[in-house]
């Protein structure tokens, strides 16, 4: 991505807009390895629903006929605010998943904080982290998935990511 095309970090509590006619970029991008981390995609997806936010993830997204990679980037990079890296002993091996954390390391220079790492596998060794998301905190689902979704949400709030939805958070917990 060249300099012409990336846009300008959004004030704190604006959603950044896409290179799709000024298009609000407000949906939280799930990145995980299918269909090992399936279960727990669509569990994420659910509790962000409920919490308000908009989520595009592959499982819901995808339609038969779809050409799926063209998709893929194409809501990273066009209606993507953040990234959830599902990071997991078997998606740090993942072609794809490379893939979609390379667009998602690319955006993030223009907009810090762009991908947030969740770690689902307890025991995992953090050395093995691709270079995009080494440098970055990860969020710790191994233990408990409720005790990482309520880092997450915090995480999400203190950015002033966006709710789409009137939401009441204490059904997502």
């Amino acid at each position: 991505l060249d300099a012409q095309h990336d846009s300008p970090a959004p004030r704190s509590g604006e959603a950044p807009t896409a290179d799709n006619g000024g298009m609000p970029k407000n949906a939280i991008f799930i990145s995980h390895a299918a269909p090992e981390d399936n279960t727990f995609t669509r569990w994420l997806g659910a509790k962000l629903e409920l919490a308000g936010y908009r989520v595009w993830h592959d499982l819901d997204q995808l339609k038969g006929g779809d050409l799926f990679w063209d998709k893929i980037e194409a809501a990273i990079r066009g209606e993507a605010i953040r990234m959830i890296a599902v990071v997991s002993k078997v998606s740090i091996h993942k072609a794809g998943v490379k893939n979609e954390w390379a667009v998602g390391a690319t955006l993030e220079r223009a907009q810090p904080g762009f991908i947030i790492p969740v770690c689902i596998d307890e025991g995992f060794d953090f050395s093995t982290l691709p270079i995009e998301i080494h440098r970055k905190n990860v969020l710790g689902f191994g233990s408990g998935w409720h005790k990482g979704f309520k880092a997450l949400l915090d995480t999400l709030v203190d950015a002033g990511i966006p709710r789409i939805a009137t939401a009441d958070p204490s059904i997502a917990m």
